[in-house]
């Protein structure tokens, strides 16, 4: 920032998208470190966007943006984990009573042999 801004951190905008992909390392994958599961976040860092010049209620409307998009990739995820984990649950109990019918069995033949 000091670099592109200047020693006076007064004058440095709130947030500069560049220097963010640089100390960042760059995009990734379509990713950028920081942005956790943001699916496009290069929408959030278009320059058009985020200025220096950005005033606090544009700052407002993008940060309300990634919320968006954040809480909509969070409950996609926890979704499909929900739904892995049903299936899961399902097979388990399929276990259990395969298991539970194999012991019963067991034990009738347990009880056979006794009574010879």
């Amino acid at each position: 920032m000091v670099a592109r801004y200047g020693d006076d951190s007064d004058s440095h905008p709130p947030y500069d998208h560049g220097l963010w992909i640089e100390a960042s390392g760059g995009i990734k994958k379509g990713r950028v470190l920081g942005f956790g599961f943001v699916s496009d976040p290069q929408r959030f860092l278009m320059p058009s966007l985020v200025a220096p010049s950005t005033s606090s209620d544009n700052l407002e409307v993008i940060m309300d943006r990634i919320r968006e998009e954040m809480n909509k990739e969070f409950k996609s995820e926890r979704d499909e984990m929900k739904q892995a984990l049903l299936a899961e649950c399902t097979e388990i109990e399929a276990q259990k009573q395969e298991i539970v019918k194999m012991y019963n069995e067991i034990l009738k033949l347990a009880q056979g042999n006794n009574t010879n």
